[in-house]
């Protein structure tokens, strides 16, 4: 079978996964877009901090260079470094700091220089005051002195000194006598980085495990410390050795100056402005707008297209299943949908009055089939009654005459209720006791007739005769042992629940010589019981199978359908079976 596809749920998914199409590819610009924006701003930062490190670390070599230089060549300092007692070095010292403060004075790469001597001053020093201010200087030089006494013969090894929050570069040599030391003030160049970068930028300076420097407006070194060297750890387990690390907003970069152990650790925040451009921020408006837009097309198709068009099919669909037509009373906002509903409304109208009364027409039908059923098994009673109460009257017995009388009344009262197809199982059990009393008075025959119920609250409608059938073939057709031999008759009613439905099933057993193959064969049957009943007519006795069985299976047919099931076997005699649902317009 061809599968068919439902053009409103196609329609709705084509034009909502090209909509999605279009907003996916919006979304993956703007991912692309913002990684590729965010890659050009930290790269623009690390090319700032390397720019500045770079530099650094050109200046250092220079003033490391000139101060190498005048260690081995400058006569002047040569002459300090020899120093012998009364010997006049004022024109040495003179000369030698009237170079170094020319060097000063043409090129950057020093921003101060002391020189430490034996003699009368022992200290001089030249200073470039927009780079170290007076009282930095003064710091400085405290900071020098100390240093100095603590390390009598200079290491030609950078190393790091603090001068009121201006952490500077210091390298020197001894010759003798005389120690000359090179400062760089590492604040002049942060401040021109600090300018490049984005406000709020932190810095923090590291010399080996010597100790940390800080610039002003840096709190807490020690965690700034801590935070970078995790952050840049962490992201080196994942990638590999790695100098700059973005997390939680903001940008870590540690940057070596190359030829020292000083190392320039950074905090940079993430700012808007710095990174979005307008462009992206056009794209980003554009497929937020997308998106909303997106919402609303989907409201709108499936109110004003999808939910009436289903309407409109489910309601084709009870049509075709034979329901009734169930209009929705209001209009539509297409006037394509409006006017379909209303022309289905006037086709729907005229052929509902005609299904009304051709439905009344086959309810009459069955009616009359199942009232010409039940007639069939009236006759019976009627003949097998009569010679009953003539015996009675032959004999005389006058008292067992009317009790009988009053047991054959109730029987062809019950029998006569041709305008209901069903009664309630209480009442069938009562008919059916009432039959088992005709019976032995009839015949004088020894029966045990026991009822085991498991009935539901509020009663359960079954067919007319349903159990009295199977009883009355009983009473008839089985064969005990001995002449004296007790039948026993037992009815079982389960009340179940299967797929949602509520059924009863009865099961009516006797002791006797059960059915015989052919006969089970049959009644087992369906197709042959129904053969058997059609092409009789009405007083004909149908060929076949019982006929009281035939009966019932045939009122079955007509109430339940297929959902009402008969089945036949022995099991130490004859066992019935007949399961029937409630009917639901029967439910409580």
């Amino acid at each position: 079978m061809k599968k068919h596809l439902s053009f409103n749920r196609t329609f709705f998914a084509v034009a909502l996964a090209g909509y999605v199409a279009i907003v996916v590819l919006l979304a993956v610009l703007d991912t692309y877009l913002i990684s590729s924006f965010n890659r050009n701003y930290i790269q623009t930062q690390a090319d700032s901090v390397s720019a500045c490190t770079g530099h650094a670390s050109e200046a250092l070599q220079n003033l490391k260079r000139f101060v190498y230089e005048k260690w081995l060549y400058d006569a002047d300092f040569l002459t300090l470094g020899s120093y012998r007692e009364k010997e006049n070095l004022m024109n040495a010292r003179f000369e030698l700091m009237k170079n170094l403060e020319n060097n000063l004075s043409v090129h950057n790469d020093a921003s101060a220089f002391v020189l430490f001597y034996s003699g009368e001053e022992k200290l001089a020093y030249k200073y470039d005051k927009a780079q170290i201010p007076d009282d930095s200087m003064a710091s400085l030089k405290s900071a020098l002195s100390e240093w100095n006494d603590a390390h009598p013969v200079s290491s030609p090894e950078w190393f790091m000194l603090d001068a009121e929050k201006n952490p500077c570069a210091v390298i020197g040599y001894t010759h003798g006598n005389a120690t000359i030391y090179g400062v760089y003030s590492l604040k002049s160049r942060l401040r021109l980085l600090e300018d490049a970068l984005p406000k709020g930028t932190a810095f923090l300076i590291r010399d080996g495990e010597r100790g940390l420097f800080a610039p002003e407006g840096v709190e807490n070194p020690e965690a700034l410390l801590q935070e970078t060297e995790q952050v840049i750890s962490e992201r080196a387990s994942l990638f590999g050795t790695v100098d700059t690390a973005e997390i939680r907003g903001s940008l870590f970069m540690k940057s070596t100056i190359e030829g020292t152990e000083i190392v320039l650790y950074t905090k940079i925040p993430y700012r808007f402005e710095k990174i979005y451009r307008t462009q992206l921020l056009v794209i980003l408006l554009v497929t937020a707008l997308a998106i909303s837009a997106l919402f609303v097309l989907i409201i709108f198709i499936r109110k004003q297209f999808v939910r009436p068009l289903r309407e409109l099919n489910q309601e084709m669909v009870r049509i075709q299943n034979g329901l009734a037509y169930e209009p929705a009373k209001k209009e539509y906002f297409l006037k394509e949908f409006d006017d379909t509903h209303k022309t289905l409304g006037y086709m729907t109208e005229a052929l509902e009055k005609q299904k009304i009364a051709t439905y009344e027409e086959t309810v009459e039908k069955q009616r009359a089939r199942i009232q010409y059923l039940q007639l069939q098994l009236k006759p019976h009673f009627y003949l097998n009654g009569l010679k009953t109460v003539n015996a009675m009257a032959v004999s005389g017995d006058t008292d067992g005459m009317q009790e009988y009388l009053q047991h054959l009344s109730q029987h062809l009262r019950y029998l006569l209720q041709l305008e209901r197809d069903e009664v309630d199982i209480l009442q069938e059990l009562e008919f059916s006791e009432n039959y088992i009393n005709l019976r032995r008075e009839m015949s004088g025959r020894q029966i045990q007739y026991h009822v085991y119920n498991e009935l539901p609250e509020g009663g359960f409608p079954v067919p007319v005769l349903c159990i009295q059938t199977f009883l009355e073939n009983s009473v008839k057709y089985a064969k005990l042992g001995s002449v004296d031999g007790v039948l026993e008759l037992s009815v079982e009613i389960i009340h179940f629940t299967a797929d949602e439905e509520e059924y009863l099933d009865i099961t009516v057993r006797d002791n006797g010589q059960g059915y015989s193959e052919n006969i089970l064969e049959a009644l087992n049957s369906e197709e042959a019981s129904t053969e058997a009943l059609q092409g009789a007519a009405p007083g004909d006795e149908p060929k076949g199978t019982n006929v009281g069985v035939n009966n019932l299976r045939q009122r079955c047919r007509i109430l339940y359908g297929e959902l009402a099931q008969l089945s036949f076997r022995n099991e130490d005699g004859a066992v019935n079976e007949i399961v029937i649902p409630r009917r639901k317009e029967e439910r409580p």
